[in-house]
């Protein structure tokens, strides 16, 4: 017998609508900081030597720190913690006693309480204050019953787990293109791999100058690629499946480069942001002890631009994305020093509109990810530049009235 104290801001109590009669089951519901959650809750009734994903990981953590997303919103996002207990015991109205029996303990949730109790240990790692989680406590239960929970509750889990591993032929390609570069051992190809860049973040950046989705002509942005990382990899498992991937495979005359770029933006935005008036501090972030690793330029740095501002900013730069007429692929508008230049011609000005979107969504740069509108108005600023840039060439070239004559 081992009890463990949980300090909830809320609790609730929910006899269970058909074994309440028969067992006496129930279920606790408590909402506790995550700064007060308690080291050395037993896993014994969670599947036994579970394959940790890590892309899941860091999502979970990025949600948990309050990075690209709405801040204090992880208790609502995450499914929380479940427990198997014997008893559950009020203490007073801020404190309750939990006692675990033999087998007892968490039976879902066991990724979430591990990355909790890491962050709690790690120094380099900041929780936010009003962060809170969902821990259930399931009492009542009889023992026969736990495996077959156990299993339900872990089945999307389990389910969600193929989606990248079954991309392995559709990446191959990549795989092979990217294989020479000093970045491609950072590359995590699959869930459970680590690695300073993920495979599903470099298939974002590439859909966002994907032109057959999305072209320029058009008014689609590819917001999805900052919205939801699972329908880029739908779409592009989708694209392999009915076009061989012809979407994506256009791109391999500049993929590196778009991987240059994404990481160009992220190092400077910071830099640029000094130039003008009125900073705002939640575009940026700052590494709490180890710099950050920009791997596509072999860099390093304390600062970075924060993803939710990043993507519309990067997508913009699809207008300078024009198909190649003498083959399948595309190619950049006047080169990849031309897109560079253009970069940061337009600086400035896209910083400018980003800060006033994050001044109007309330200083959220998870909220200017996901704002269309936003993606659009910087899409047709690098055009205006661009085409403004390519103008004097054009009237230079136009015969005057004299030479018609």
């Amino acid at each position: 017998m081992s009890t463990i104290l949980l300090r909830p801001r809320f609790v609730r109590r929910l006899p269970d609508p058909f074994y309440n009669t028969t067992h006496g089951t129930e279920r606790h519901v408590f909402f506790v900081a995550v700064s007060d959650v308690p080291n050395g809750i037993s896993l014994e009734p969670a599947p036994r030597n579970p394959k940790v994903r890590w892309d899941v990981y860091k999502d979970v953590q990025s949600s948990l720190l309050d990075i690209d997303c709405t801040p204090g919103t992880f208790h609502l996002k995450n499914a929380g913690i479940t427990i198997v207990a014997r008893e559950v015991k009020k203490i007073d109205d801020d404190e309750y006693k939990i006692k675990l029996g033999s087998g007892n303990g968490i039976i879902d949730g066991a990724l979430t309480y591990r990355l909790i109790c890491d962050a709690l240990r790690d120094p380099e790692l900041e929780i936010p204050k009003q962060q809170f989680v969902k821990i259930e406590i399931l009492t009542r239960v009889p023992e026969e019953w736990l495996g077959e929970i156990s299993n339900g509750l872990n089945a999307s889990m389990h389910g969600q787990a193929e989606s990248l591993a079954a991309l392995g032929d559709a990446l191959a390609w990549l795989r092979s293109d990217l294989k020479d570069e000093p970045y491609f051992k950072s590359i995590a190809w699959t869930e459970n791999e680590r690695g300073s860049c993920d495979i599903q973040d470099i298939l974002c950046a590439l859909t966002c100058f994907n032109t057959v989705s999305y072209p320029n002509s058009g008014s689609a942005h590819p917001v999805v690629t900052y919205e939801k990382k699972s329908v880029v990899l739908s779409s592009f498992a989708e694209d392999y499946k009915t076009n061989g991937g012809r979407s994506y495979r256009r791109l391999r005359p500049i993929i590196k480069d778009i991987l240059k770029l994404h990481d160009t933006i992220q190092l400077e935005f910071p830099k640029l942001c000094d130039n003008i008036e009125e900073r705002a501090a939640e575009l940026v972030e700052h590494a709490k002890k180890s710099p950050y690793e920009f791997a596509f330029l072999q860099a390093r740095s304390t600062e970075r631009l924060a993803r939710g501002a990043l993507y519309p900013i990067l997508a913009a730069f699809r207008w300078m994305v024009e198909d190649d007429p003498d083959g399948d692929t595309v190619r950049w508008r006047g080169g990849f020093d031309n897109v560079v230049k253009r970069w940061r011609e337009t600086g400035a000005r896209l910083i400018a509109q980003t800060v006033d979107k994050s001044r109007e969504v309330g200083h959220n740069p998870d909220a200017i990810g996901k704002s269309a509108s936003h993606w659009g108005a910087l899409h047709k600023e690098v055009a205006f530049v661009d085409l403004m840039a390519q103008q004097p060439a054009a009237e230079s070239t136009t015969p005057s009235a004299a030479q018609t004559g």
